[in-house]
């Protein structure tokens, strides 16, 4: 994904909040495969670059499916309905606006907006900005987010996990 001055930071935060992201988030389709323990999803900005994926805790048994729900988590980005992306929005400024709450929190997303750019977003703003999220939005940004080749990391009983090959085509 793009970097911290990109264009697809807010898209980002709604992306996140769709697929699982923040403490409101667990109720999304990927919590719904029997054997999930845990999804979430992230993204590390750097000043040039991002990174966005879904981490998953499950079963055994599980994986697979869960594997198939991460990769259908993504593709789901590019049609989000009206209904899912007013959702998604609105977990996602919660969860900024409660994380920046706390004093510590605001200090150092200040800190973070002022080192890679030249201005500060205040967390209303930074609330507007999600309101102003697309469809259209969303789509370019899934269309980047799987566009490129995953990562794939698994660790602890691994056998029904998917091969690498298997999970690029579940992502086209």
């Amino acid at each position: 994904t793009a970097g911290w001055n990109g264009g697809d930071n807010l898209a980002v935060a709604v992306a996140a909040a769709h697929i699982g992201g923040g403490r409101l988030g667990k109720t999304t389709a990927l919590m719904q495969h029997a054997g999930v323990y845990s999804a979430d999803s992230y993204s590390v900005t750097h000043s040039d670059a991002g990174l966005f994926g879904v981490s998953l805790s499950c079963s055994p048994e599980a994986s697979a499916g869960a594997v198939k729900g991460a990769a259908d988590a993504l593709k789901s980005l590019s049609k989000m309905t009206a209904e899912e992306l007013a959702r998604a929005k609105a977990i996602a400024k919660t969860t900024i606006l409660t994380t920046m709450e706390d004093s510590n929190n605001l200090l150092e997303n200040m800190g973070a907006q002022l080192m890679y750019g030249d201005s500060f977003a205040s967390p209303a703003e930074i609330a507007a900005g999600i309101d102003s999220v697309t469809a259209a939005d969303m789509s370019s940004f899934a269309g980047k987010a799987i566009g490129s080749k995953p990562t794939l990391a698994s660790y602890g009983a691994i056998e029904g996990v998917p091969h690498f090959d298997d999970v690029c085509a579940m992502l086209k």
